[in-house]
């Protein structure tokens, strides 16, 4: 059995910075206090405390599909800008985050378009998420990026979590969240200003009887009779 153990009692950190060591141990049965120790190293590492990440950053996803709530596993692009508040003096990146995971990010279709920054690799895709690492140092302008995002095939809501980290830590140093931004619906017949908007009604043979008849070449057409459960074809 392998277990981490502080070399304090339980610590609760008031400031920023290293915490006391962390030791490493292997034992028997770390739930027994009589445990066999094999191996230890009581100074193998350190947990280092980062002030909470900022909030002031804002973001905005949005897209052009008019369909993309209502087509089961639909791909479609959105735009995506940020605007960061705290500068990062080093090289960076910008980080995208599924809050729901049953939403992703279509691979290979993310880039960076405007905001005169220098990609350092190409985006890095995990699923649910696209990190974007920067040669160069953030500035707080608006940055913005293109995507495909990937919908489940059922209804389901979400949203996408945006963070600026450090290139090689995983220290956030400002996130926000597109509360909202990600929902599928179900197709309904229709809307409380147009009752069955989109339901079609075909005949046994085909010919649809819910458009306009005069779609259909003459002398063909479609008549409803003054019955309501009836439909006379007149030839």
């Amino acid at each position: 059995m392998i277990f981490l153990q502080s070399a304090s009692s339980a610590y609760t950190p008031s400031t920023t910075g290293y915490t006391t060591p962390i030791g490493f141990y292997t034992v028997s049965n770390p739930s027994d206090l009589l445990y066999i120790v094999y191996d230890e190293n009581p100074v193998f590492g350190y947990l280092y405390v980062t002030a909470p990440p900022g909030t002031s950053m804002t973001s905005t996803l949005t897209s052009t599909d008019a369909n993309r709530q209502v087509i089961a596993y639909s791909s479609y692009p959105v735009t995506i800008t940020v605007t960061p508040t705290v500068a990062i003096s080093q090289q960076f990146r910008i980080v995208f985050q599924m809050t729901n995971g049953i939403f992703d990010f279509a691979a290979n279709t993310c880039s960076y378009t405007a905001g005169g920054l220098t990609l350092a690799t190409s985006p890095v895709y995990t699923p649910g998420r696209v990190d974007f690492y920067f040669a160069s140092t953030l500035t707080t302008t608006t940055h913005t990026f293109t995507c495909n995002l990937k919908n489940p095939n059922y209804v389901a809501s979400g949203a996408v979590n945006i963070m600026t980290m450090y290139f090689d830590a995983n220290h956030v140093v400002e996130r926000n969240t597109n509360v909202g931004s990600l929902s599928t619906v179900a197709l309904t017949w229709g809307t409380t200003a147009t009752a069955n908007a989109n339901l079609n009604i075909y005949l046994g043979w085909g010919i649809g009887v819910s458009g306009a008849s005069t779609a259909y070449p003459m002398p063909f057409r479609v008549f409803k009779s003054p019955s309501t459960t009836e439909y006379t074809t007149i030839l």
